[in-house]
């Protein structure tokens, strides 16, 4: 088995292997493999390569050569889009984001986290209408 992907202690994925892990689904997908046979063509479970795509396990460097091998691109390609944590990105770049890269953030990452243990949906349409206001606030 990998090792597990949680940096912090908290028992959650990192940012950075739930990226890495994304990739690896977005380009298996993208061949037409199903878990069970990129699994066999690493000779881990399907289970495994779950693990894997969710950021559970982090994947070994060896493991992502082969990985490039077999997707036929360049170990590289599995952070390409990554963000790092840092809150004082310039709003011009903030624009310029993806938000599926900026999902992989730290930032992101503890927001979402904190706004699913909200389960009152009136609730959540508030924070959503502050959080744009501050961001039309922002932008002014």
């Amino acid at each position: 088995m990998g090792e597990t992907g949680d940096l912090s202690g908290s028992g959650l994925p990192s940012g950075v292997d739930i990226h890495v892990g994304y990739r690896i689904r977005t380009l298996r997908l993208a061949q037409g493999m199903s878990q069970h046979d990129l699994g066999q063509l690493l000779s881990v479970s399907a289970e495994q390569i779950q693990a894997y795509e969710t950021g559970a396990n982090r994947v070994s460097a060896s493991q992502l050569m082969r990985l490039s091998e077999i997707f036929g691109t360049e170990p590289t390609s599995f952070f390409e889009g990554l963000v790092g944590p840092s809150i004082s990105m310039p709003s011009k770049q903030l624009d310029d984001l993806d938000p599926v890269a900026f999902s992989t953030t730290a930032e992101s990452i503890a927001v979402v986290k904190a706004f699913i243990r909200i389960t009152n949906p009136e609730l959540r349409r508030l924070i959503i209408g502050l959080i744009e206001t501050l961001a039309d606030k922002d932008d002014e």
